[in-house]
This record gives C-alpha cells, structure tokens and sequence, in this order.
C-alpha cells in the first residue's frame, strides 16, 4: 500500500520527517506522520503549496513550525501531473 511505501521511504531517510499528497483543493490525502485514517490538516492557505498550484513548478515553503511535528521543518512541494495536467501535490 502507498501509505506503507511512503512512510518506509522517510524511515529511511536522514532528515525527512513524513510525505503528504495533496489534492488540489489543498487536501491532504495521505501523510506518513500519522496513520492511515486520521485527521489531517489542509494546505490550501499555506504560500508554497499555492505557489506549485500556480507555478506548476517545485517550491520550497520557509522554516516554520509543523503542525504535526511541532518541529522546525522545511516543506518542499512537488507538483504530480497525469496526462498533462497537474492532478495533486506531493
């Protein structure tokens, strides 16, 4: 399951704290953080995800603190298409 994978990928990796997908409302659909199922917060409002959305581009958020992890983290947005079309972030 992606969920499993993901979270493997940032147990793995020195400095990664979790991964999140995200729709294009700003939903997160998935975040190795918590468990599969919980509650999670939305990104819509946050400048580097709105950034991808109109760049189409990668973007680095500034240091701030995770709501998640209440650590100093450093969030960088991918931007997944499908076919052509940006379809969520990641």
């Amino acid at each position: 399951d992606l969920h499993r994978k993901l979270r493997r990928a940032t147990e793995n990796t020195p400095g990664w704290v979790s991964i999140s997908v995200v729709d294009l409302s700003g939903t997160q659909l998935l975040n190795t953080y918590k468990e599969f199922g919980s509650p999670l917060e939305s990104y819509e409002n946050e400048s580097f995800f709105q950034e991808v959305l109109q760049t189409r581009l990668p973007a680095i958020s500034n240091f701030r603190i995770g709501p998640d992890t209440q650590q100093k983290v450093l969030s960088v947005a991918v931007p997944i298409s499908f076919l052509g079309e940006l379809s969520m972030v990641m």
